[in-house]
């Protein structure tokens, strides 16, 4: 398995910004998830209470040193329905502890407005015609905010699309958010090992190829 670079690493989705401590390799990726001692730890502390409390704990402070100056309050998102379920949410202890660390107040949890009919779960995702995937409910945030500089802190970025809805809820009620600042970022093309990128390739090419010919 090929050394990762060091992090942080930048996160990016529309205007949202932001960085991660560490590259997450999903359960998917088999061996290399197993492998890495990183991901499997995160992948648990989301179901157990007793390990996460400790690992976000340890971890908070890679977090809290990618904060820029002059943030007057950190918000972790809505959870979702497996998280309510537990009554555990991981991105939540990891941002109590990483207001903890910075000193930081976090702010009261948001929560998902009702969402759209036939919606199971907050974060399940819709599509629409020309557009990209978005989430089934719309974040909301019950303080007023005006001024507020808000760091979103979660435990994970995959598509961004919690982060970018924690952000429209923010700003909907008069918050500036800096950034969006993770535990991981969940592994890109460009970060899995050289095997793995050229099959992907590939399999782009021969789809891109059957497209025409169609």
């Amino acid at each position: 398995m090929t050394k990762q670079q060091e992090g942080p690493y930048p996160l990016k989705r529309g205007d949202l910004t932001g960085l991660a401590a560490h590259i997450y390799v999903p359960s998917r990726r088999g061996a290399r998830h197993i492998a890495d001692g990183f991901s499997r730890a995160l992948l648990i502390s989301k179901k157990n209470r007793h390990f996460g409390d400790a690992f976000a704990h340890d971890l908070a402070g890679e977090v809290a040193a990618r904060l820029p100056e002059g943030v007057d309050l950190l918000v972790t998102p809505p959870p979702g329905r497996y998280s309510q379920a537990r009554q555990w949410y991981f991105a939540r202890e990891l941002g109590q502890a990483v207001s903890s660390l910075s000193g930081i107040p976090l702010a009261r949890p948001l929560r998902w407005k009702q969402g759209l009919a036939g919606a199971e779960d907050a974060k399940a995702t819709v599509s629409h015609a020309g557009k990209a995937r978005g989430l089934a409910r719309e974040a909301e945030c019950l303080d007023l905010l005006p001024g507020q500089r808000c760091a979103i802190i979660d435990d994970g970025f995959t598509t961004g699309i919690t982060a970018a809805q924690t952000a429209a809820a923010l700003e909907a009620v008069g918050a500036e958010v800096v950034g969006v600042f993770t535990l991981a970022m969940t592994e890109r093309t460009e970060h899995r090992p050289p095997h793995e990128r050229v099959h992907l390739l590939r399999k782009r090419r021969q789809r891109a190829a059957k497209g025409v010919r169609q």
